[in-house]
């Protein structure tokens, strides 16, 4: 089913995406799950098997992929790129300054369902960003990023403890004011979205429901990348996420 997510919107406002990107934050970057630090073990585990000169981070939101692995990656040839279709440019020349000729920003929208220009032998990181493409959108994508290699990230799959631990999600939002509290800009923003006006606390809700509904199983992925990966498709899971590589 590919009913709609908020997030997918160009209405909503900068300050409630941003907010919502911080939800997901919490959602995902805590001890409860740290699904960003096992996604960049398994991002640095491909690199080590096949070496690269370019890590692109694609529908980045708050970058925090980039984020975990800009320090991994101190003193080695490679280069870190952030962007997304709605690029957070206050955020990402902080990293670029943060990270001095480690990461470089995106700052013009990319949509990574068209062709793009990155170096030759670039590995394209999308983390929880591909299940956002309408399903006549994906093959087209799977397409102008057949010239590189990928790796596909879900912090969600279409399956019953997904959608259970989804019903929860207002509980990290409820407390993403206080998490990154004088941590990062927006105190207010976050206390106005997720406290006064809780949008941010309902739609976190329902937007994960709907993220599991659209990621594809393993079963999709295995006939849609067929004919159009180049080498062969990597698959793992941890808990409710998973990880899908070529």
């Amino acid at each position: 089913m590919f009913l709609f997510e908020f997030m997918d919107f160009e209405w909503v406002p900068a300050s409630l995406r941003s907010t919502i990107h911080d939800v997901l934050d919490s959602c995902l970057g805590t001890a409860s799950r740290r699904y960003y630090e096992w996604v960049a073990r398994e991002v640095l585990e491909l690199v080590e098997r096949n070496p690269t000169g370019t890590i692109v981070e694609l529908g980045a939101g708050t970058a925090p992929i980039t984020r975990a692995l800009a320090g991994a990656l101190a003193g080695r040839s490679i280069s870190l790129r952030v962007s997304d279709l709605y690029p957070d440019e206050k955020l990402y020349r902080g990293l670029e300054e943060r990270y001095p000729g480690v990461v470089r920003a995106e700052l013009g929208p990319t949509n990574f369902a068209r062709p793009m220009d990155f170096p030759e032998g670039s590995l394209l990181v999308l983390s929880a960003a591909f299940h956002h493409l309408p399903p006549e959108a994906r093959v087209d994508a799977l397409k102008a990023l057949s010239g590189y290699r990928v790796a596909v990230f879900e912090p969600l799959r279409r399956n019953p403890a997904s959608l259970l631990l989804c019903l929860f999600g207002f509980v990290p939002a409820i407390r993403t004011p206080l998490l990154f509290w004088n941590v990062r800009a927006g105190n207010w923003r976050r206390v106005f979205w997720c406290w006064v006006v809780p949008l941010a606390t309902l739609i976190i809700v329902w937007d994960g429901l709907v993220s599991c509904l659209r990621c594809w199983t393993e079963e999709e992925w295995r006939d849609q990348l067929a004919g159009v990966a180049d080498g062969p498709v990597v698959m793992k899971s941890e808990g409710v996420c998973q990880m899908v590589a070529w």
